[in-house]
């Protein structure tokens, strides 16, 4: 079918050349499109969060074309981040992430269980989809390093969360880990506002916040872990506290299943926040 007899469009592609070929198509008709591909995400002027999470989704009403739908680190420390944003603009970023293997595919989560098995038999760890042994073992994140020395997983981050919180400004570093886990992402995040931010205030908030899960039990020390966001839709947050070196400053801990809300299910939002709000009718018009 034309693209222009369609008003919404949700597509999985695989291969970059295509994709970029597919984007000349697509780009300037009335087709509104959804897209999970990385290829877009640092080149589009639009980064959509979906649903009540971010300022450009509301741009996204009035948007014809492609929305890329960001990483699964972006979507997962946006999602906590926002509602504090919009209170007291975010002026600094420190993040670490602890990715697991499915963030990788099926094939990487099938090679974790085979070479735990294989490492508990006293056999040595075979790597075929990650360049490094997964079991037992962790590493910085597999992706491309770029010439600043970063990796690519790490610049999506600071490229992304600057469009999804509408601050070209904003200063982001972030160091990410790929981890031993079989499924959920975590992120440390160190975050300064431009004014002091309670931390009663941030729980409150949180606590609020469409997507997000308080988990915060200081007498317990239980605080969120991939287990319990493991095929679910929320991000769980948690171990909020005052940063002791800086007064604008909080600490935080999240996890995420970043096949749910980190891909899939936000692509998924995006189309939904169209439809409910008339952004497919407005792209036809």
């Amino acid at each position: 079918r034309s693209f222009n007899d369609l008003s919404s469009l949700v597509n999985r592609l695989g291969y970059f050349g295509f994709l970029s070929t597919f984007t000349k198509i697509t780009d300037g008709l009335r087709c509104t499109t959804a897209s999970r591909t990385s290829y877009l995400r640092l080149l589009r002027a639009l980064a959509g969060m979906g649903g009540r999470h971010d300022s450009t989704t509301y741009q996204a009403l009035n948007h014809r074309g492609i929305i890329a739908n960001p990483n699964c680190t972006t979507i997962l420390m946006c999602v906590a981040l926002y509602p504090l944003h919009r209170v007291s603009p975010i002026q600094r970023i420190v993040a670490a992430t602890y990715q697991s293997a499915s963030g990788a595919g099926a094939r990487a989560m099938k090679e974790l269980w085979e070479q735990s098995r294989d490492v508990l038999d006293g056999k040595p760890a075979q790597p075929e989809i990650f360049p490094y042994p997964i079991a037992f073992n962790l590493f910085p994140h597999n992706s491309p390093i770029q010439d600043n020395h970063y990796c690519q997983e790490e610049m999506k981050m600071v490229e992304e969360s600057r469009k999804i919180m509408s601050a070209p400004d904003l200063r982001l570093t972030a160091t990410c880990v790929r981890v031993p886990v079989l499924r959920a992402h975590a992120e440390a995040l160190n975050v300064e506002f431009a004014q002091p931010f309670a931390v009663e205030d941030a729980c409150a908030l949180l606590a609020q916040a469409p997507g997000v899960t308080l988990i915060e039990d200081w007498q317990a020390n239980r605080f969120p872990m991939p287990i319990d966001v493991s095929g679910q839709d929320a991000v769980a947050v948690g171990r909020i506290r005052q940063d002791i070196s800086h007064p604008n400053a909080l600490d935080l801990w999240l996890c995420g299943d970043q096949i749910r809300k980190g891909a899939a299910l936000n692509a998924i939002q995006i189309a939904e926040y169209l439809v409910a709000n008339g952004g497919f009718s407005k792209a036809l018009t």
